[in-house]
């Protein structure tokens, strides 16, 4: 009995060592980027609070005098809490409306394109399942053993 106790301690302090979920890399999400908020872009949406064909115009010829200030753009407005829907309907249609003015796919640019972490698998960790079942099997022959017992004694002819 006492082996048997002995040996089911170790197993589950061995057990108890063994991390629960397998650690990635990938867990960790990536760092955001943020455009300060001292530059032009932040100014033109602070100028226009309730966006429309201004603010679109404004971001229309702020794209076409400088192009890489773009990918800053979508940054901004996709990082950006403070901004509402309107700011960010016009903010859209002059990033459009400049590319298409010089003739730019978006692609063109190399705006970071933000992929999702990929699902976690979710291993079963089937040997836990088997030491368990082996656990219950284990105390119920304990219990089984534990009551109590006859012992039957046969005697040899002297045949």
């Amino acid at each position: 009995m006492r082996s048997l106790i002995a040996i089911s301690a170790s197993v589950a302090m061995l057990v108890a060592q063994a991390p629960v979920v397998p650690a990635r890399a990938e867990t960790a999400p990536p760092a955001s980027q943020v455009v300060s908020e001292n530059s032009a872009i932040a100014q033109t949406f602070k100028a226009f609070p309730t966006g429309g064909d201004a603010l679109s115009k404004r971001f229309k010829d702020l794209i076409i005098a400088n192009p890489k200030v773009a990918p800053d753009l979508v940054i901004y407005m996709r990082n950006s809490p403070q901004l509402n829907r309107a700011q960010k309907v016009a903010a859209e249609h002059g990033l459009a409306a400049a590319l298409d003015a010089l003739r730019m796919k978006a692609a063109d640019l190399g705006v970071p394109v933000y992929k999702a972490p990929p699902a976690p698998v979710v291993e079963e960790d089937w040997w836990l399942v088997a030491l368990g079942i082996l656990g219950v099997a284990a105390a119920i022959c304990i219990a089984a053993c534990q009551q109590h017992q006859e012992v039957v004694v046969v005697q040899a002819s002297p045949h």
